[in-house]
């Protein structure tokens, strides 16, 4: 049976006094968490999902979208980026199309785990600088 600490909300006591009536009127005593799912409760049988034809024709309708890294580029972006090579090659200077512009891209950092610790000082230093 649950000790009440910590303190119940108001709620959760309703609802247990409203059990505790209900046992007394029945003249019966509830298993402790019988009304709680503990188990698993799959959306799918193991057998798969069952899917409408709605559905189906929804998926049907999903574009998908030619990946060029993946799948090469096609013929006019890999000509552009063979002709911009040759030319590099043959000035000796290599052209860097975002140089000086304000939004060049940033290259991404990997991914990092941070400790709640270094994610409390990084929001201690962001008031900081509210102040």
């Amino acid at each position: 049976m649950y000790d009440y600490a910590p303190k119940l909300d108001k709620d959760m006591r309703n609802t247990a006094g409203s059990i505790e009536q209900i046992e007394d009127r029945e003249n019966h005593k509830f298993e402790p968490w019988n009304f709680v799912q503990t188990e698993s409760d799959p959306v799918c049988a193991s057998s798969g999902c069952w899917h409408s034809a709605w559905f189906k024709h929804q998926q049907d309708k999903i574009v998908g979208y030619p990946d060029p890294m993946a799948d090469g580029f096609d013929s006019d972006v890999a000509t552009t980026l063979k002709n911009e090579a040759a030319a590099s090659a043959s000035t000796g200077h290599t052209w860097d199309p975002w140089a000086g512009a304000s939004n060049a891209p940033k290259p991404k950092e990997p991914l990092r785990v941070r400790s709640i610790a270094e994610i409390m000082e990084y929001i201690a230093k962001g008031k900081k600088h509210e102040e």
